[in-house]
């Protein structure tokens, strides 16, 4: 395969984010020709795509100095600054990318792109995006960038209404689903089970859309933990006042009200899986089924049960209800400690 068809089959992979498959036809080409342009850009492309930012910073450089009248490198350059929160640097690439080609609106795209990402300047941010809708209107990714300077701004409906417009473009964008997924949990923090489920269902979605978008992947995965989290906080909660309530509440009906508090956790429980679609429900119970996992819902449950004894048995109450607050602790504990080591390379959403 010649130079020129080697860089167009690397091209149409990357559009399919097979990087590996692409690296592979790059480095052919690279291996005889380490000064070719447009193989560094793709490849500084590749590397963003697997996640190696400084690698992709490298080759981008790279680029640059091989031709630094082209816009691409810089474009490339200014996402991996940013990944890897050199925003700053990151800006002034894309504004350098700017002045080479004025009327290029991936240009201004990738700077609105790294303001929403710092969360500063969201004036320039809001200029960048708006220039970009004004040269490619009909292009999804122009709408995409005006609803993350939105989201960054925390004018929530400005972003949803922009990403849905996206979506009008191209129902089947993936970014556009992702991000209309991470606006739902920044606009509920996390505290409702049905803004929970509705995310996890936008992460999704953003999957059947690309099967490859890592980020939407690890986000659904991390809602479903962060869900298991909020179950396990809430019977803790329960177990704990349950504890805290002996002495209180141990004559007649009234001792029973620990055990009635076990609607909060069993609420929050029945209103996140009713949310979810049958194949989340079933991803769901795959991660139950995971060592510790399964040990957290283990301790949930004895937990649930030992409310249940302490309400019916009113000698043995406050051992307990002393050793449902331990269980119920120790499940939270572990579902933590599993979300931090699961999720401590990168940060979701």
């Amino acid at each position: 395969m010649n130079e020129v068809a080697a860089l167009e089959r690397a091209s149409a992979l990357c559009d399919l984010r097979r990087y590996d498959d692409a690296a592979g036809q790059l480095r052919t080409v690279l291996a005889t020709d380490p000064h070719n342009t447009r193989g560094l850009c793709l490849m500084a492309q590749v590397q963003l795509g697997q996640a190696v930012y400084d690698h992709a910073l490298r080759t981008s450089q790279a680029a640059i100095a091989e031709n630094p009248e082209i816009d691409w490198p810089y474009r490339l350059a200014s996402l991996a600054l940013s990944r890897l929160g050199r925003h700053q640097d990151a800006r002034a690439m894309a504004r350098t990318a700017i002045r080479l080609a004025p009327h290029e609106p991936q240009c201004h795209t990738m700077l609105a792109r790294v303001h929403a990402s710092s969360g500063k300047d969201l004036g320039e941010a809001r200029t960048a995006a708006e220039r970009a809708i004004s040269l490619a209107p009909h292009d999804p990714a122009s709408h995409i960038v005006v609803g993350m300077v939105a989201a960054a701004d925390t004018r929530i409906e400005d972003a949803t209404a922009a990403f849905h417009r996206a979506l009008a473009l191209e129902p089947n964008n993936s970014t556009a689903h992702h991000e209309l997924a991470r606006l739902q949990l920044k606009k509920h923090r996390f505290g409702n089970p049905v803004a929970l489920a509705q995310a996890a269902g936008g992460f999704a979605t953003a999957l059947r859309a690309d099967p490859r978008a890592r980020m939407s992947r690890r986000n659904l995965d991390f809602v479903l933990h962060v869900s298991l989290g909020r179950m396990a906080y809430a019977m803790f909660v329960v177990a704990f006042f349950a504890r805290q309530l002996h002495g209180i509440s141990d004559a007649g009906p009234a001792r029973w009200l620990p055990a009635m508090l076990l609607a909060l956790p069993i609420l929050i429980a029945v209103r996140f899986v009713a949310g979810l679609t049958p194949e989340l429900r079933a991803q769901l119970m795959r991660l139950l089924r995971t060592p510790f996992i399964a040990c957290a819902a283990v301790c949930d449950g004895v937990a649930a049960a030992a409310l249940v004894v302490g309400a019916a048995v009113q000698r043995a109450s406050s051992m307990a209800f002393g050793l449902a607050a331990i269980f119920a602790l120790l499940a939270l504990l572990i579902l933590r400690l599993q979300t931090r080591r699961k999720f401590r390379r990168t940060r979701p959403l």
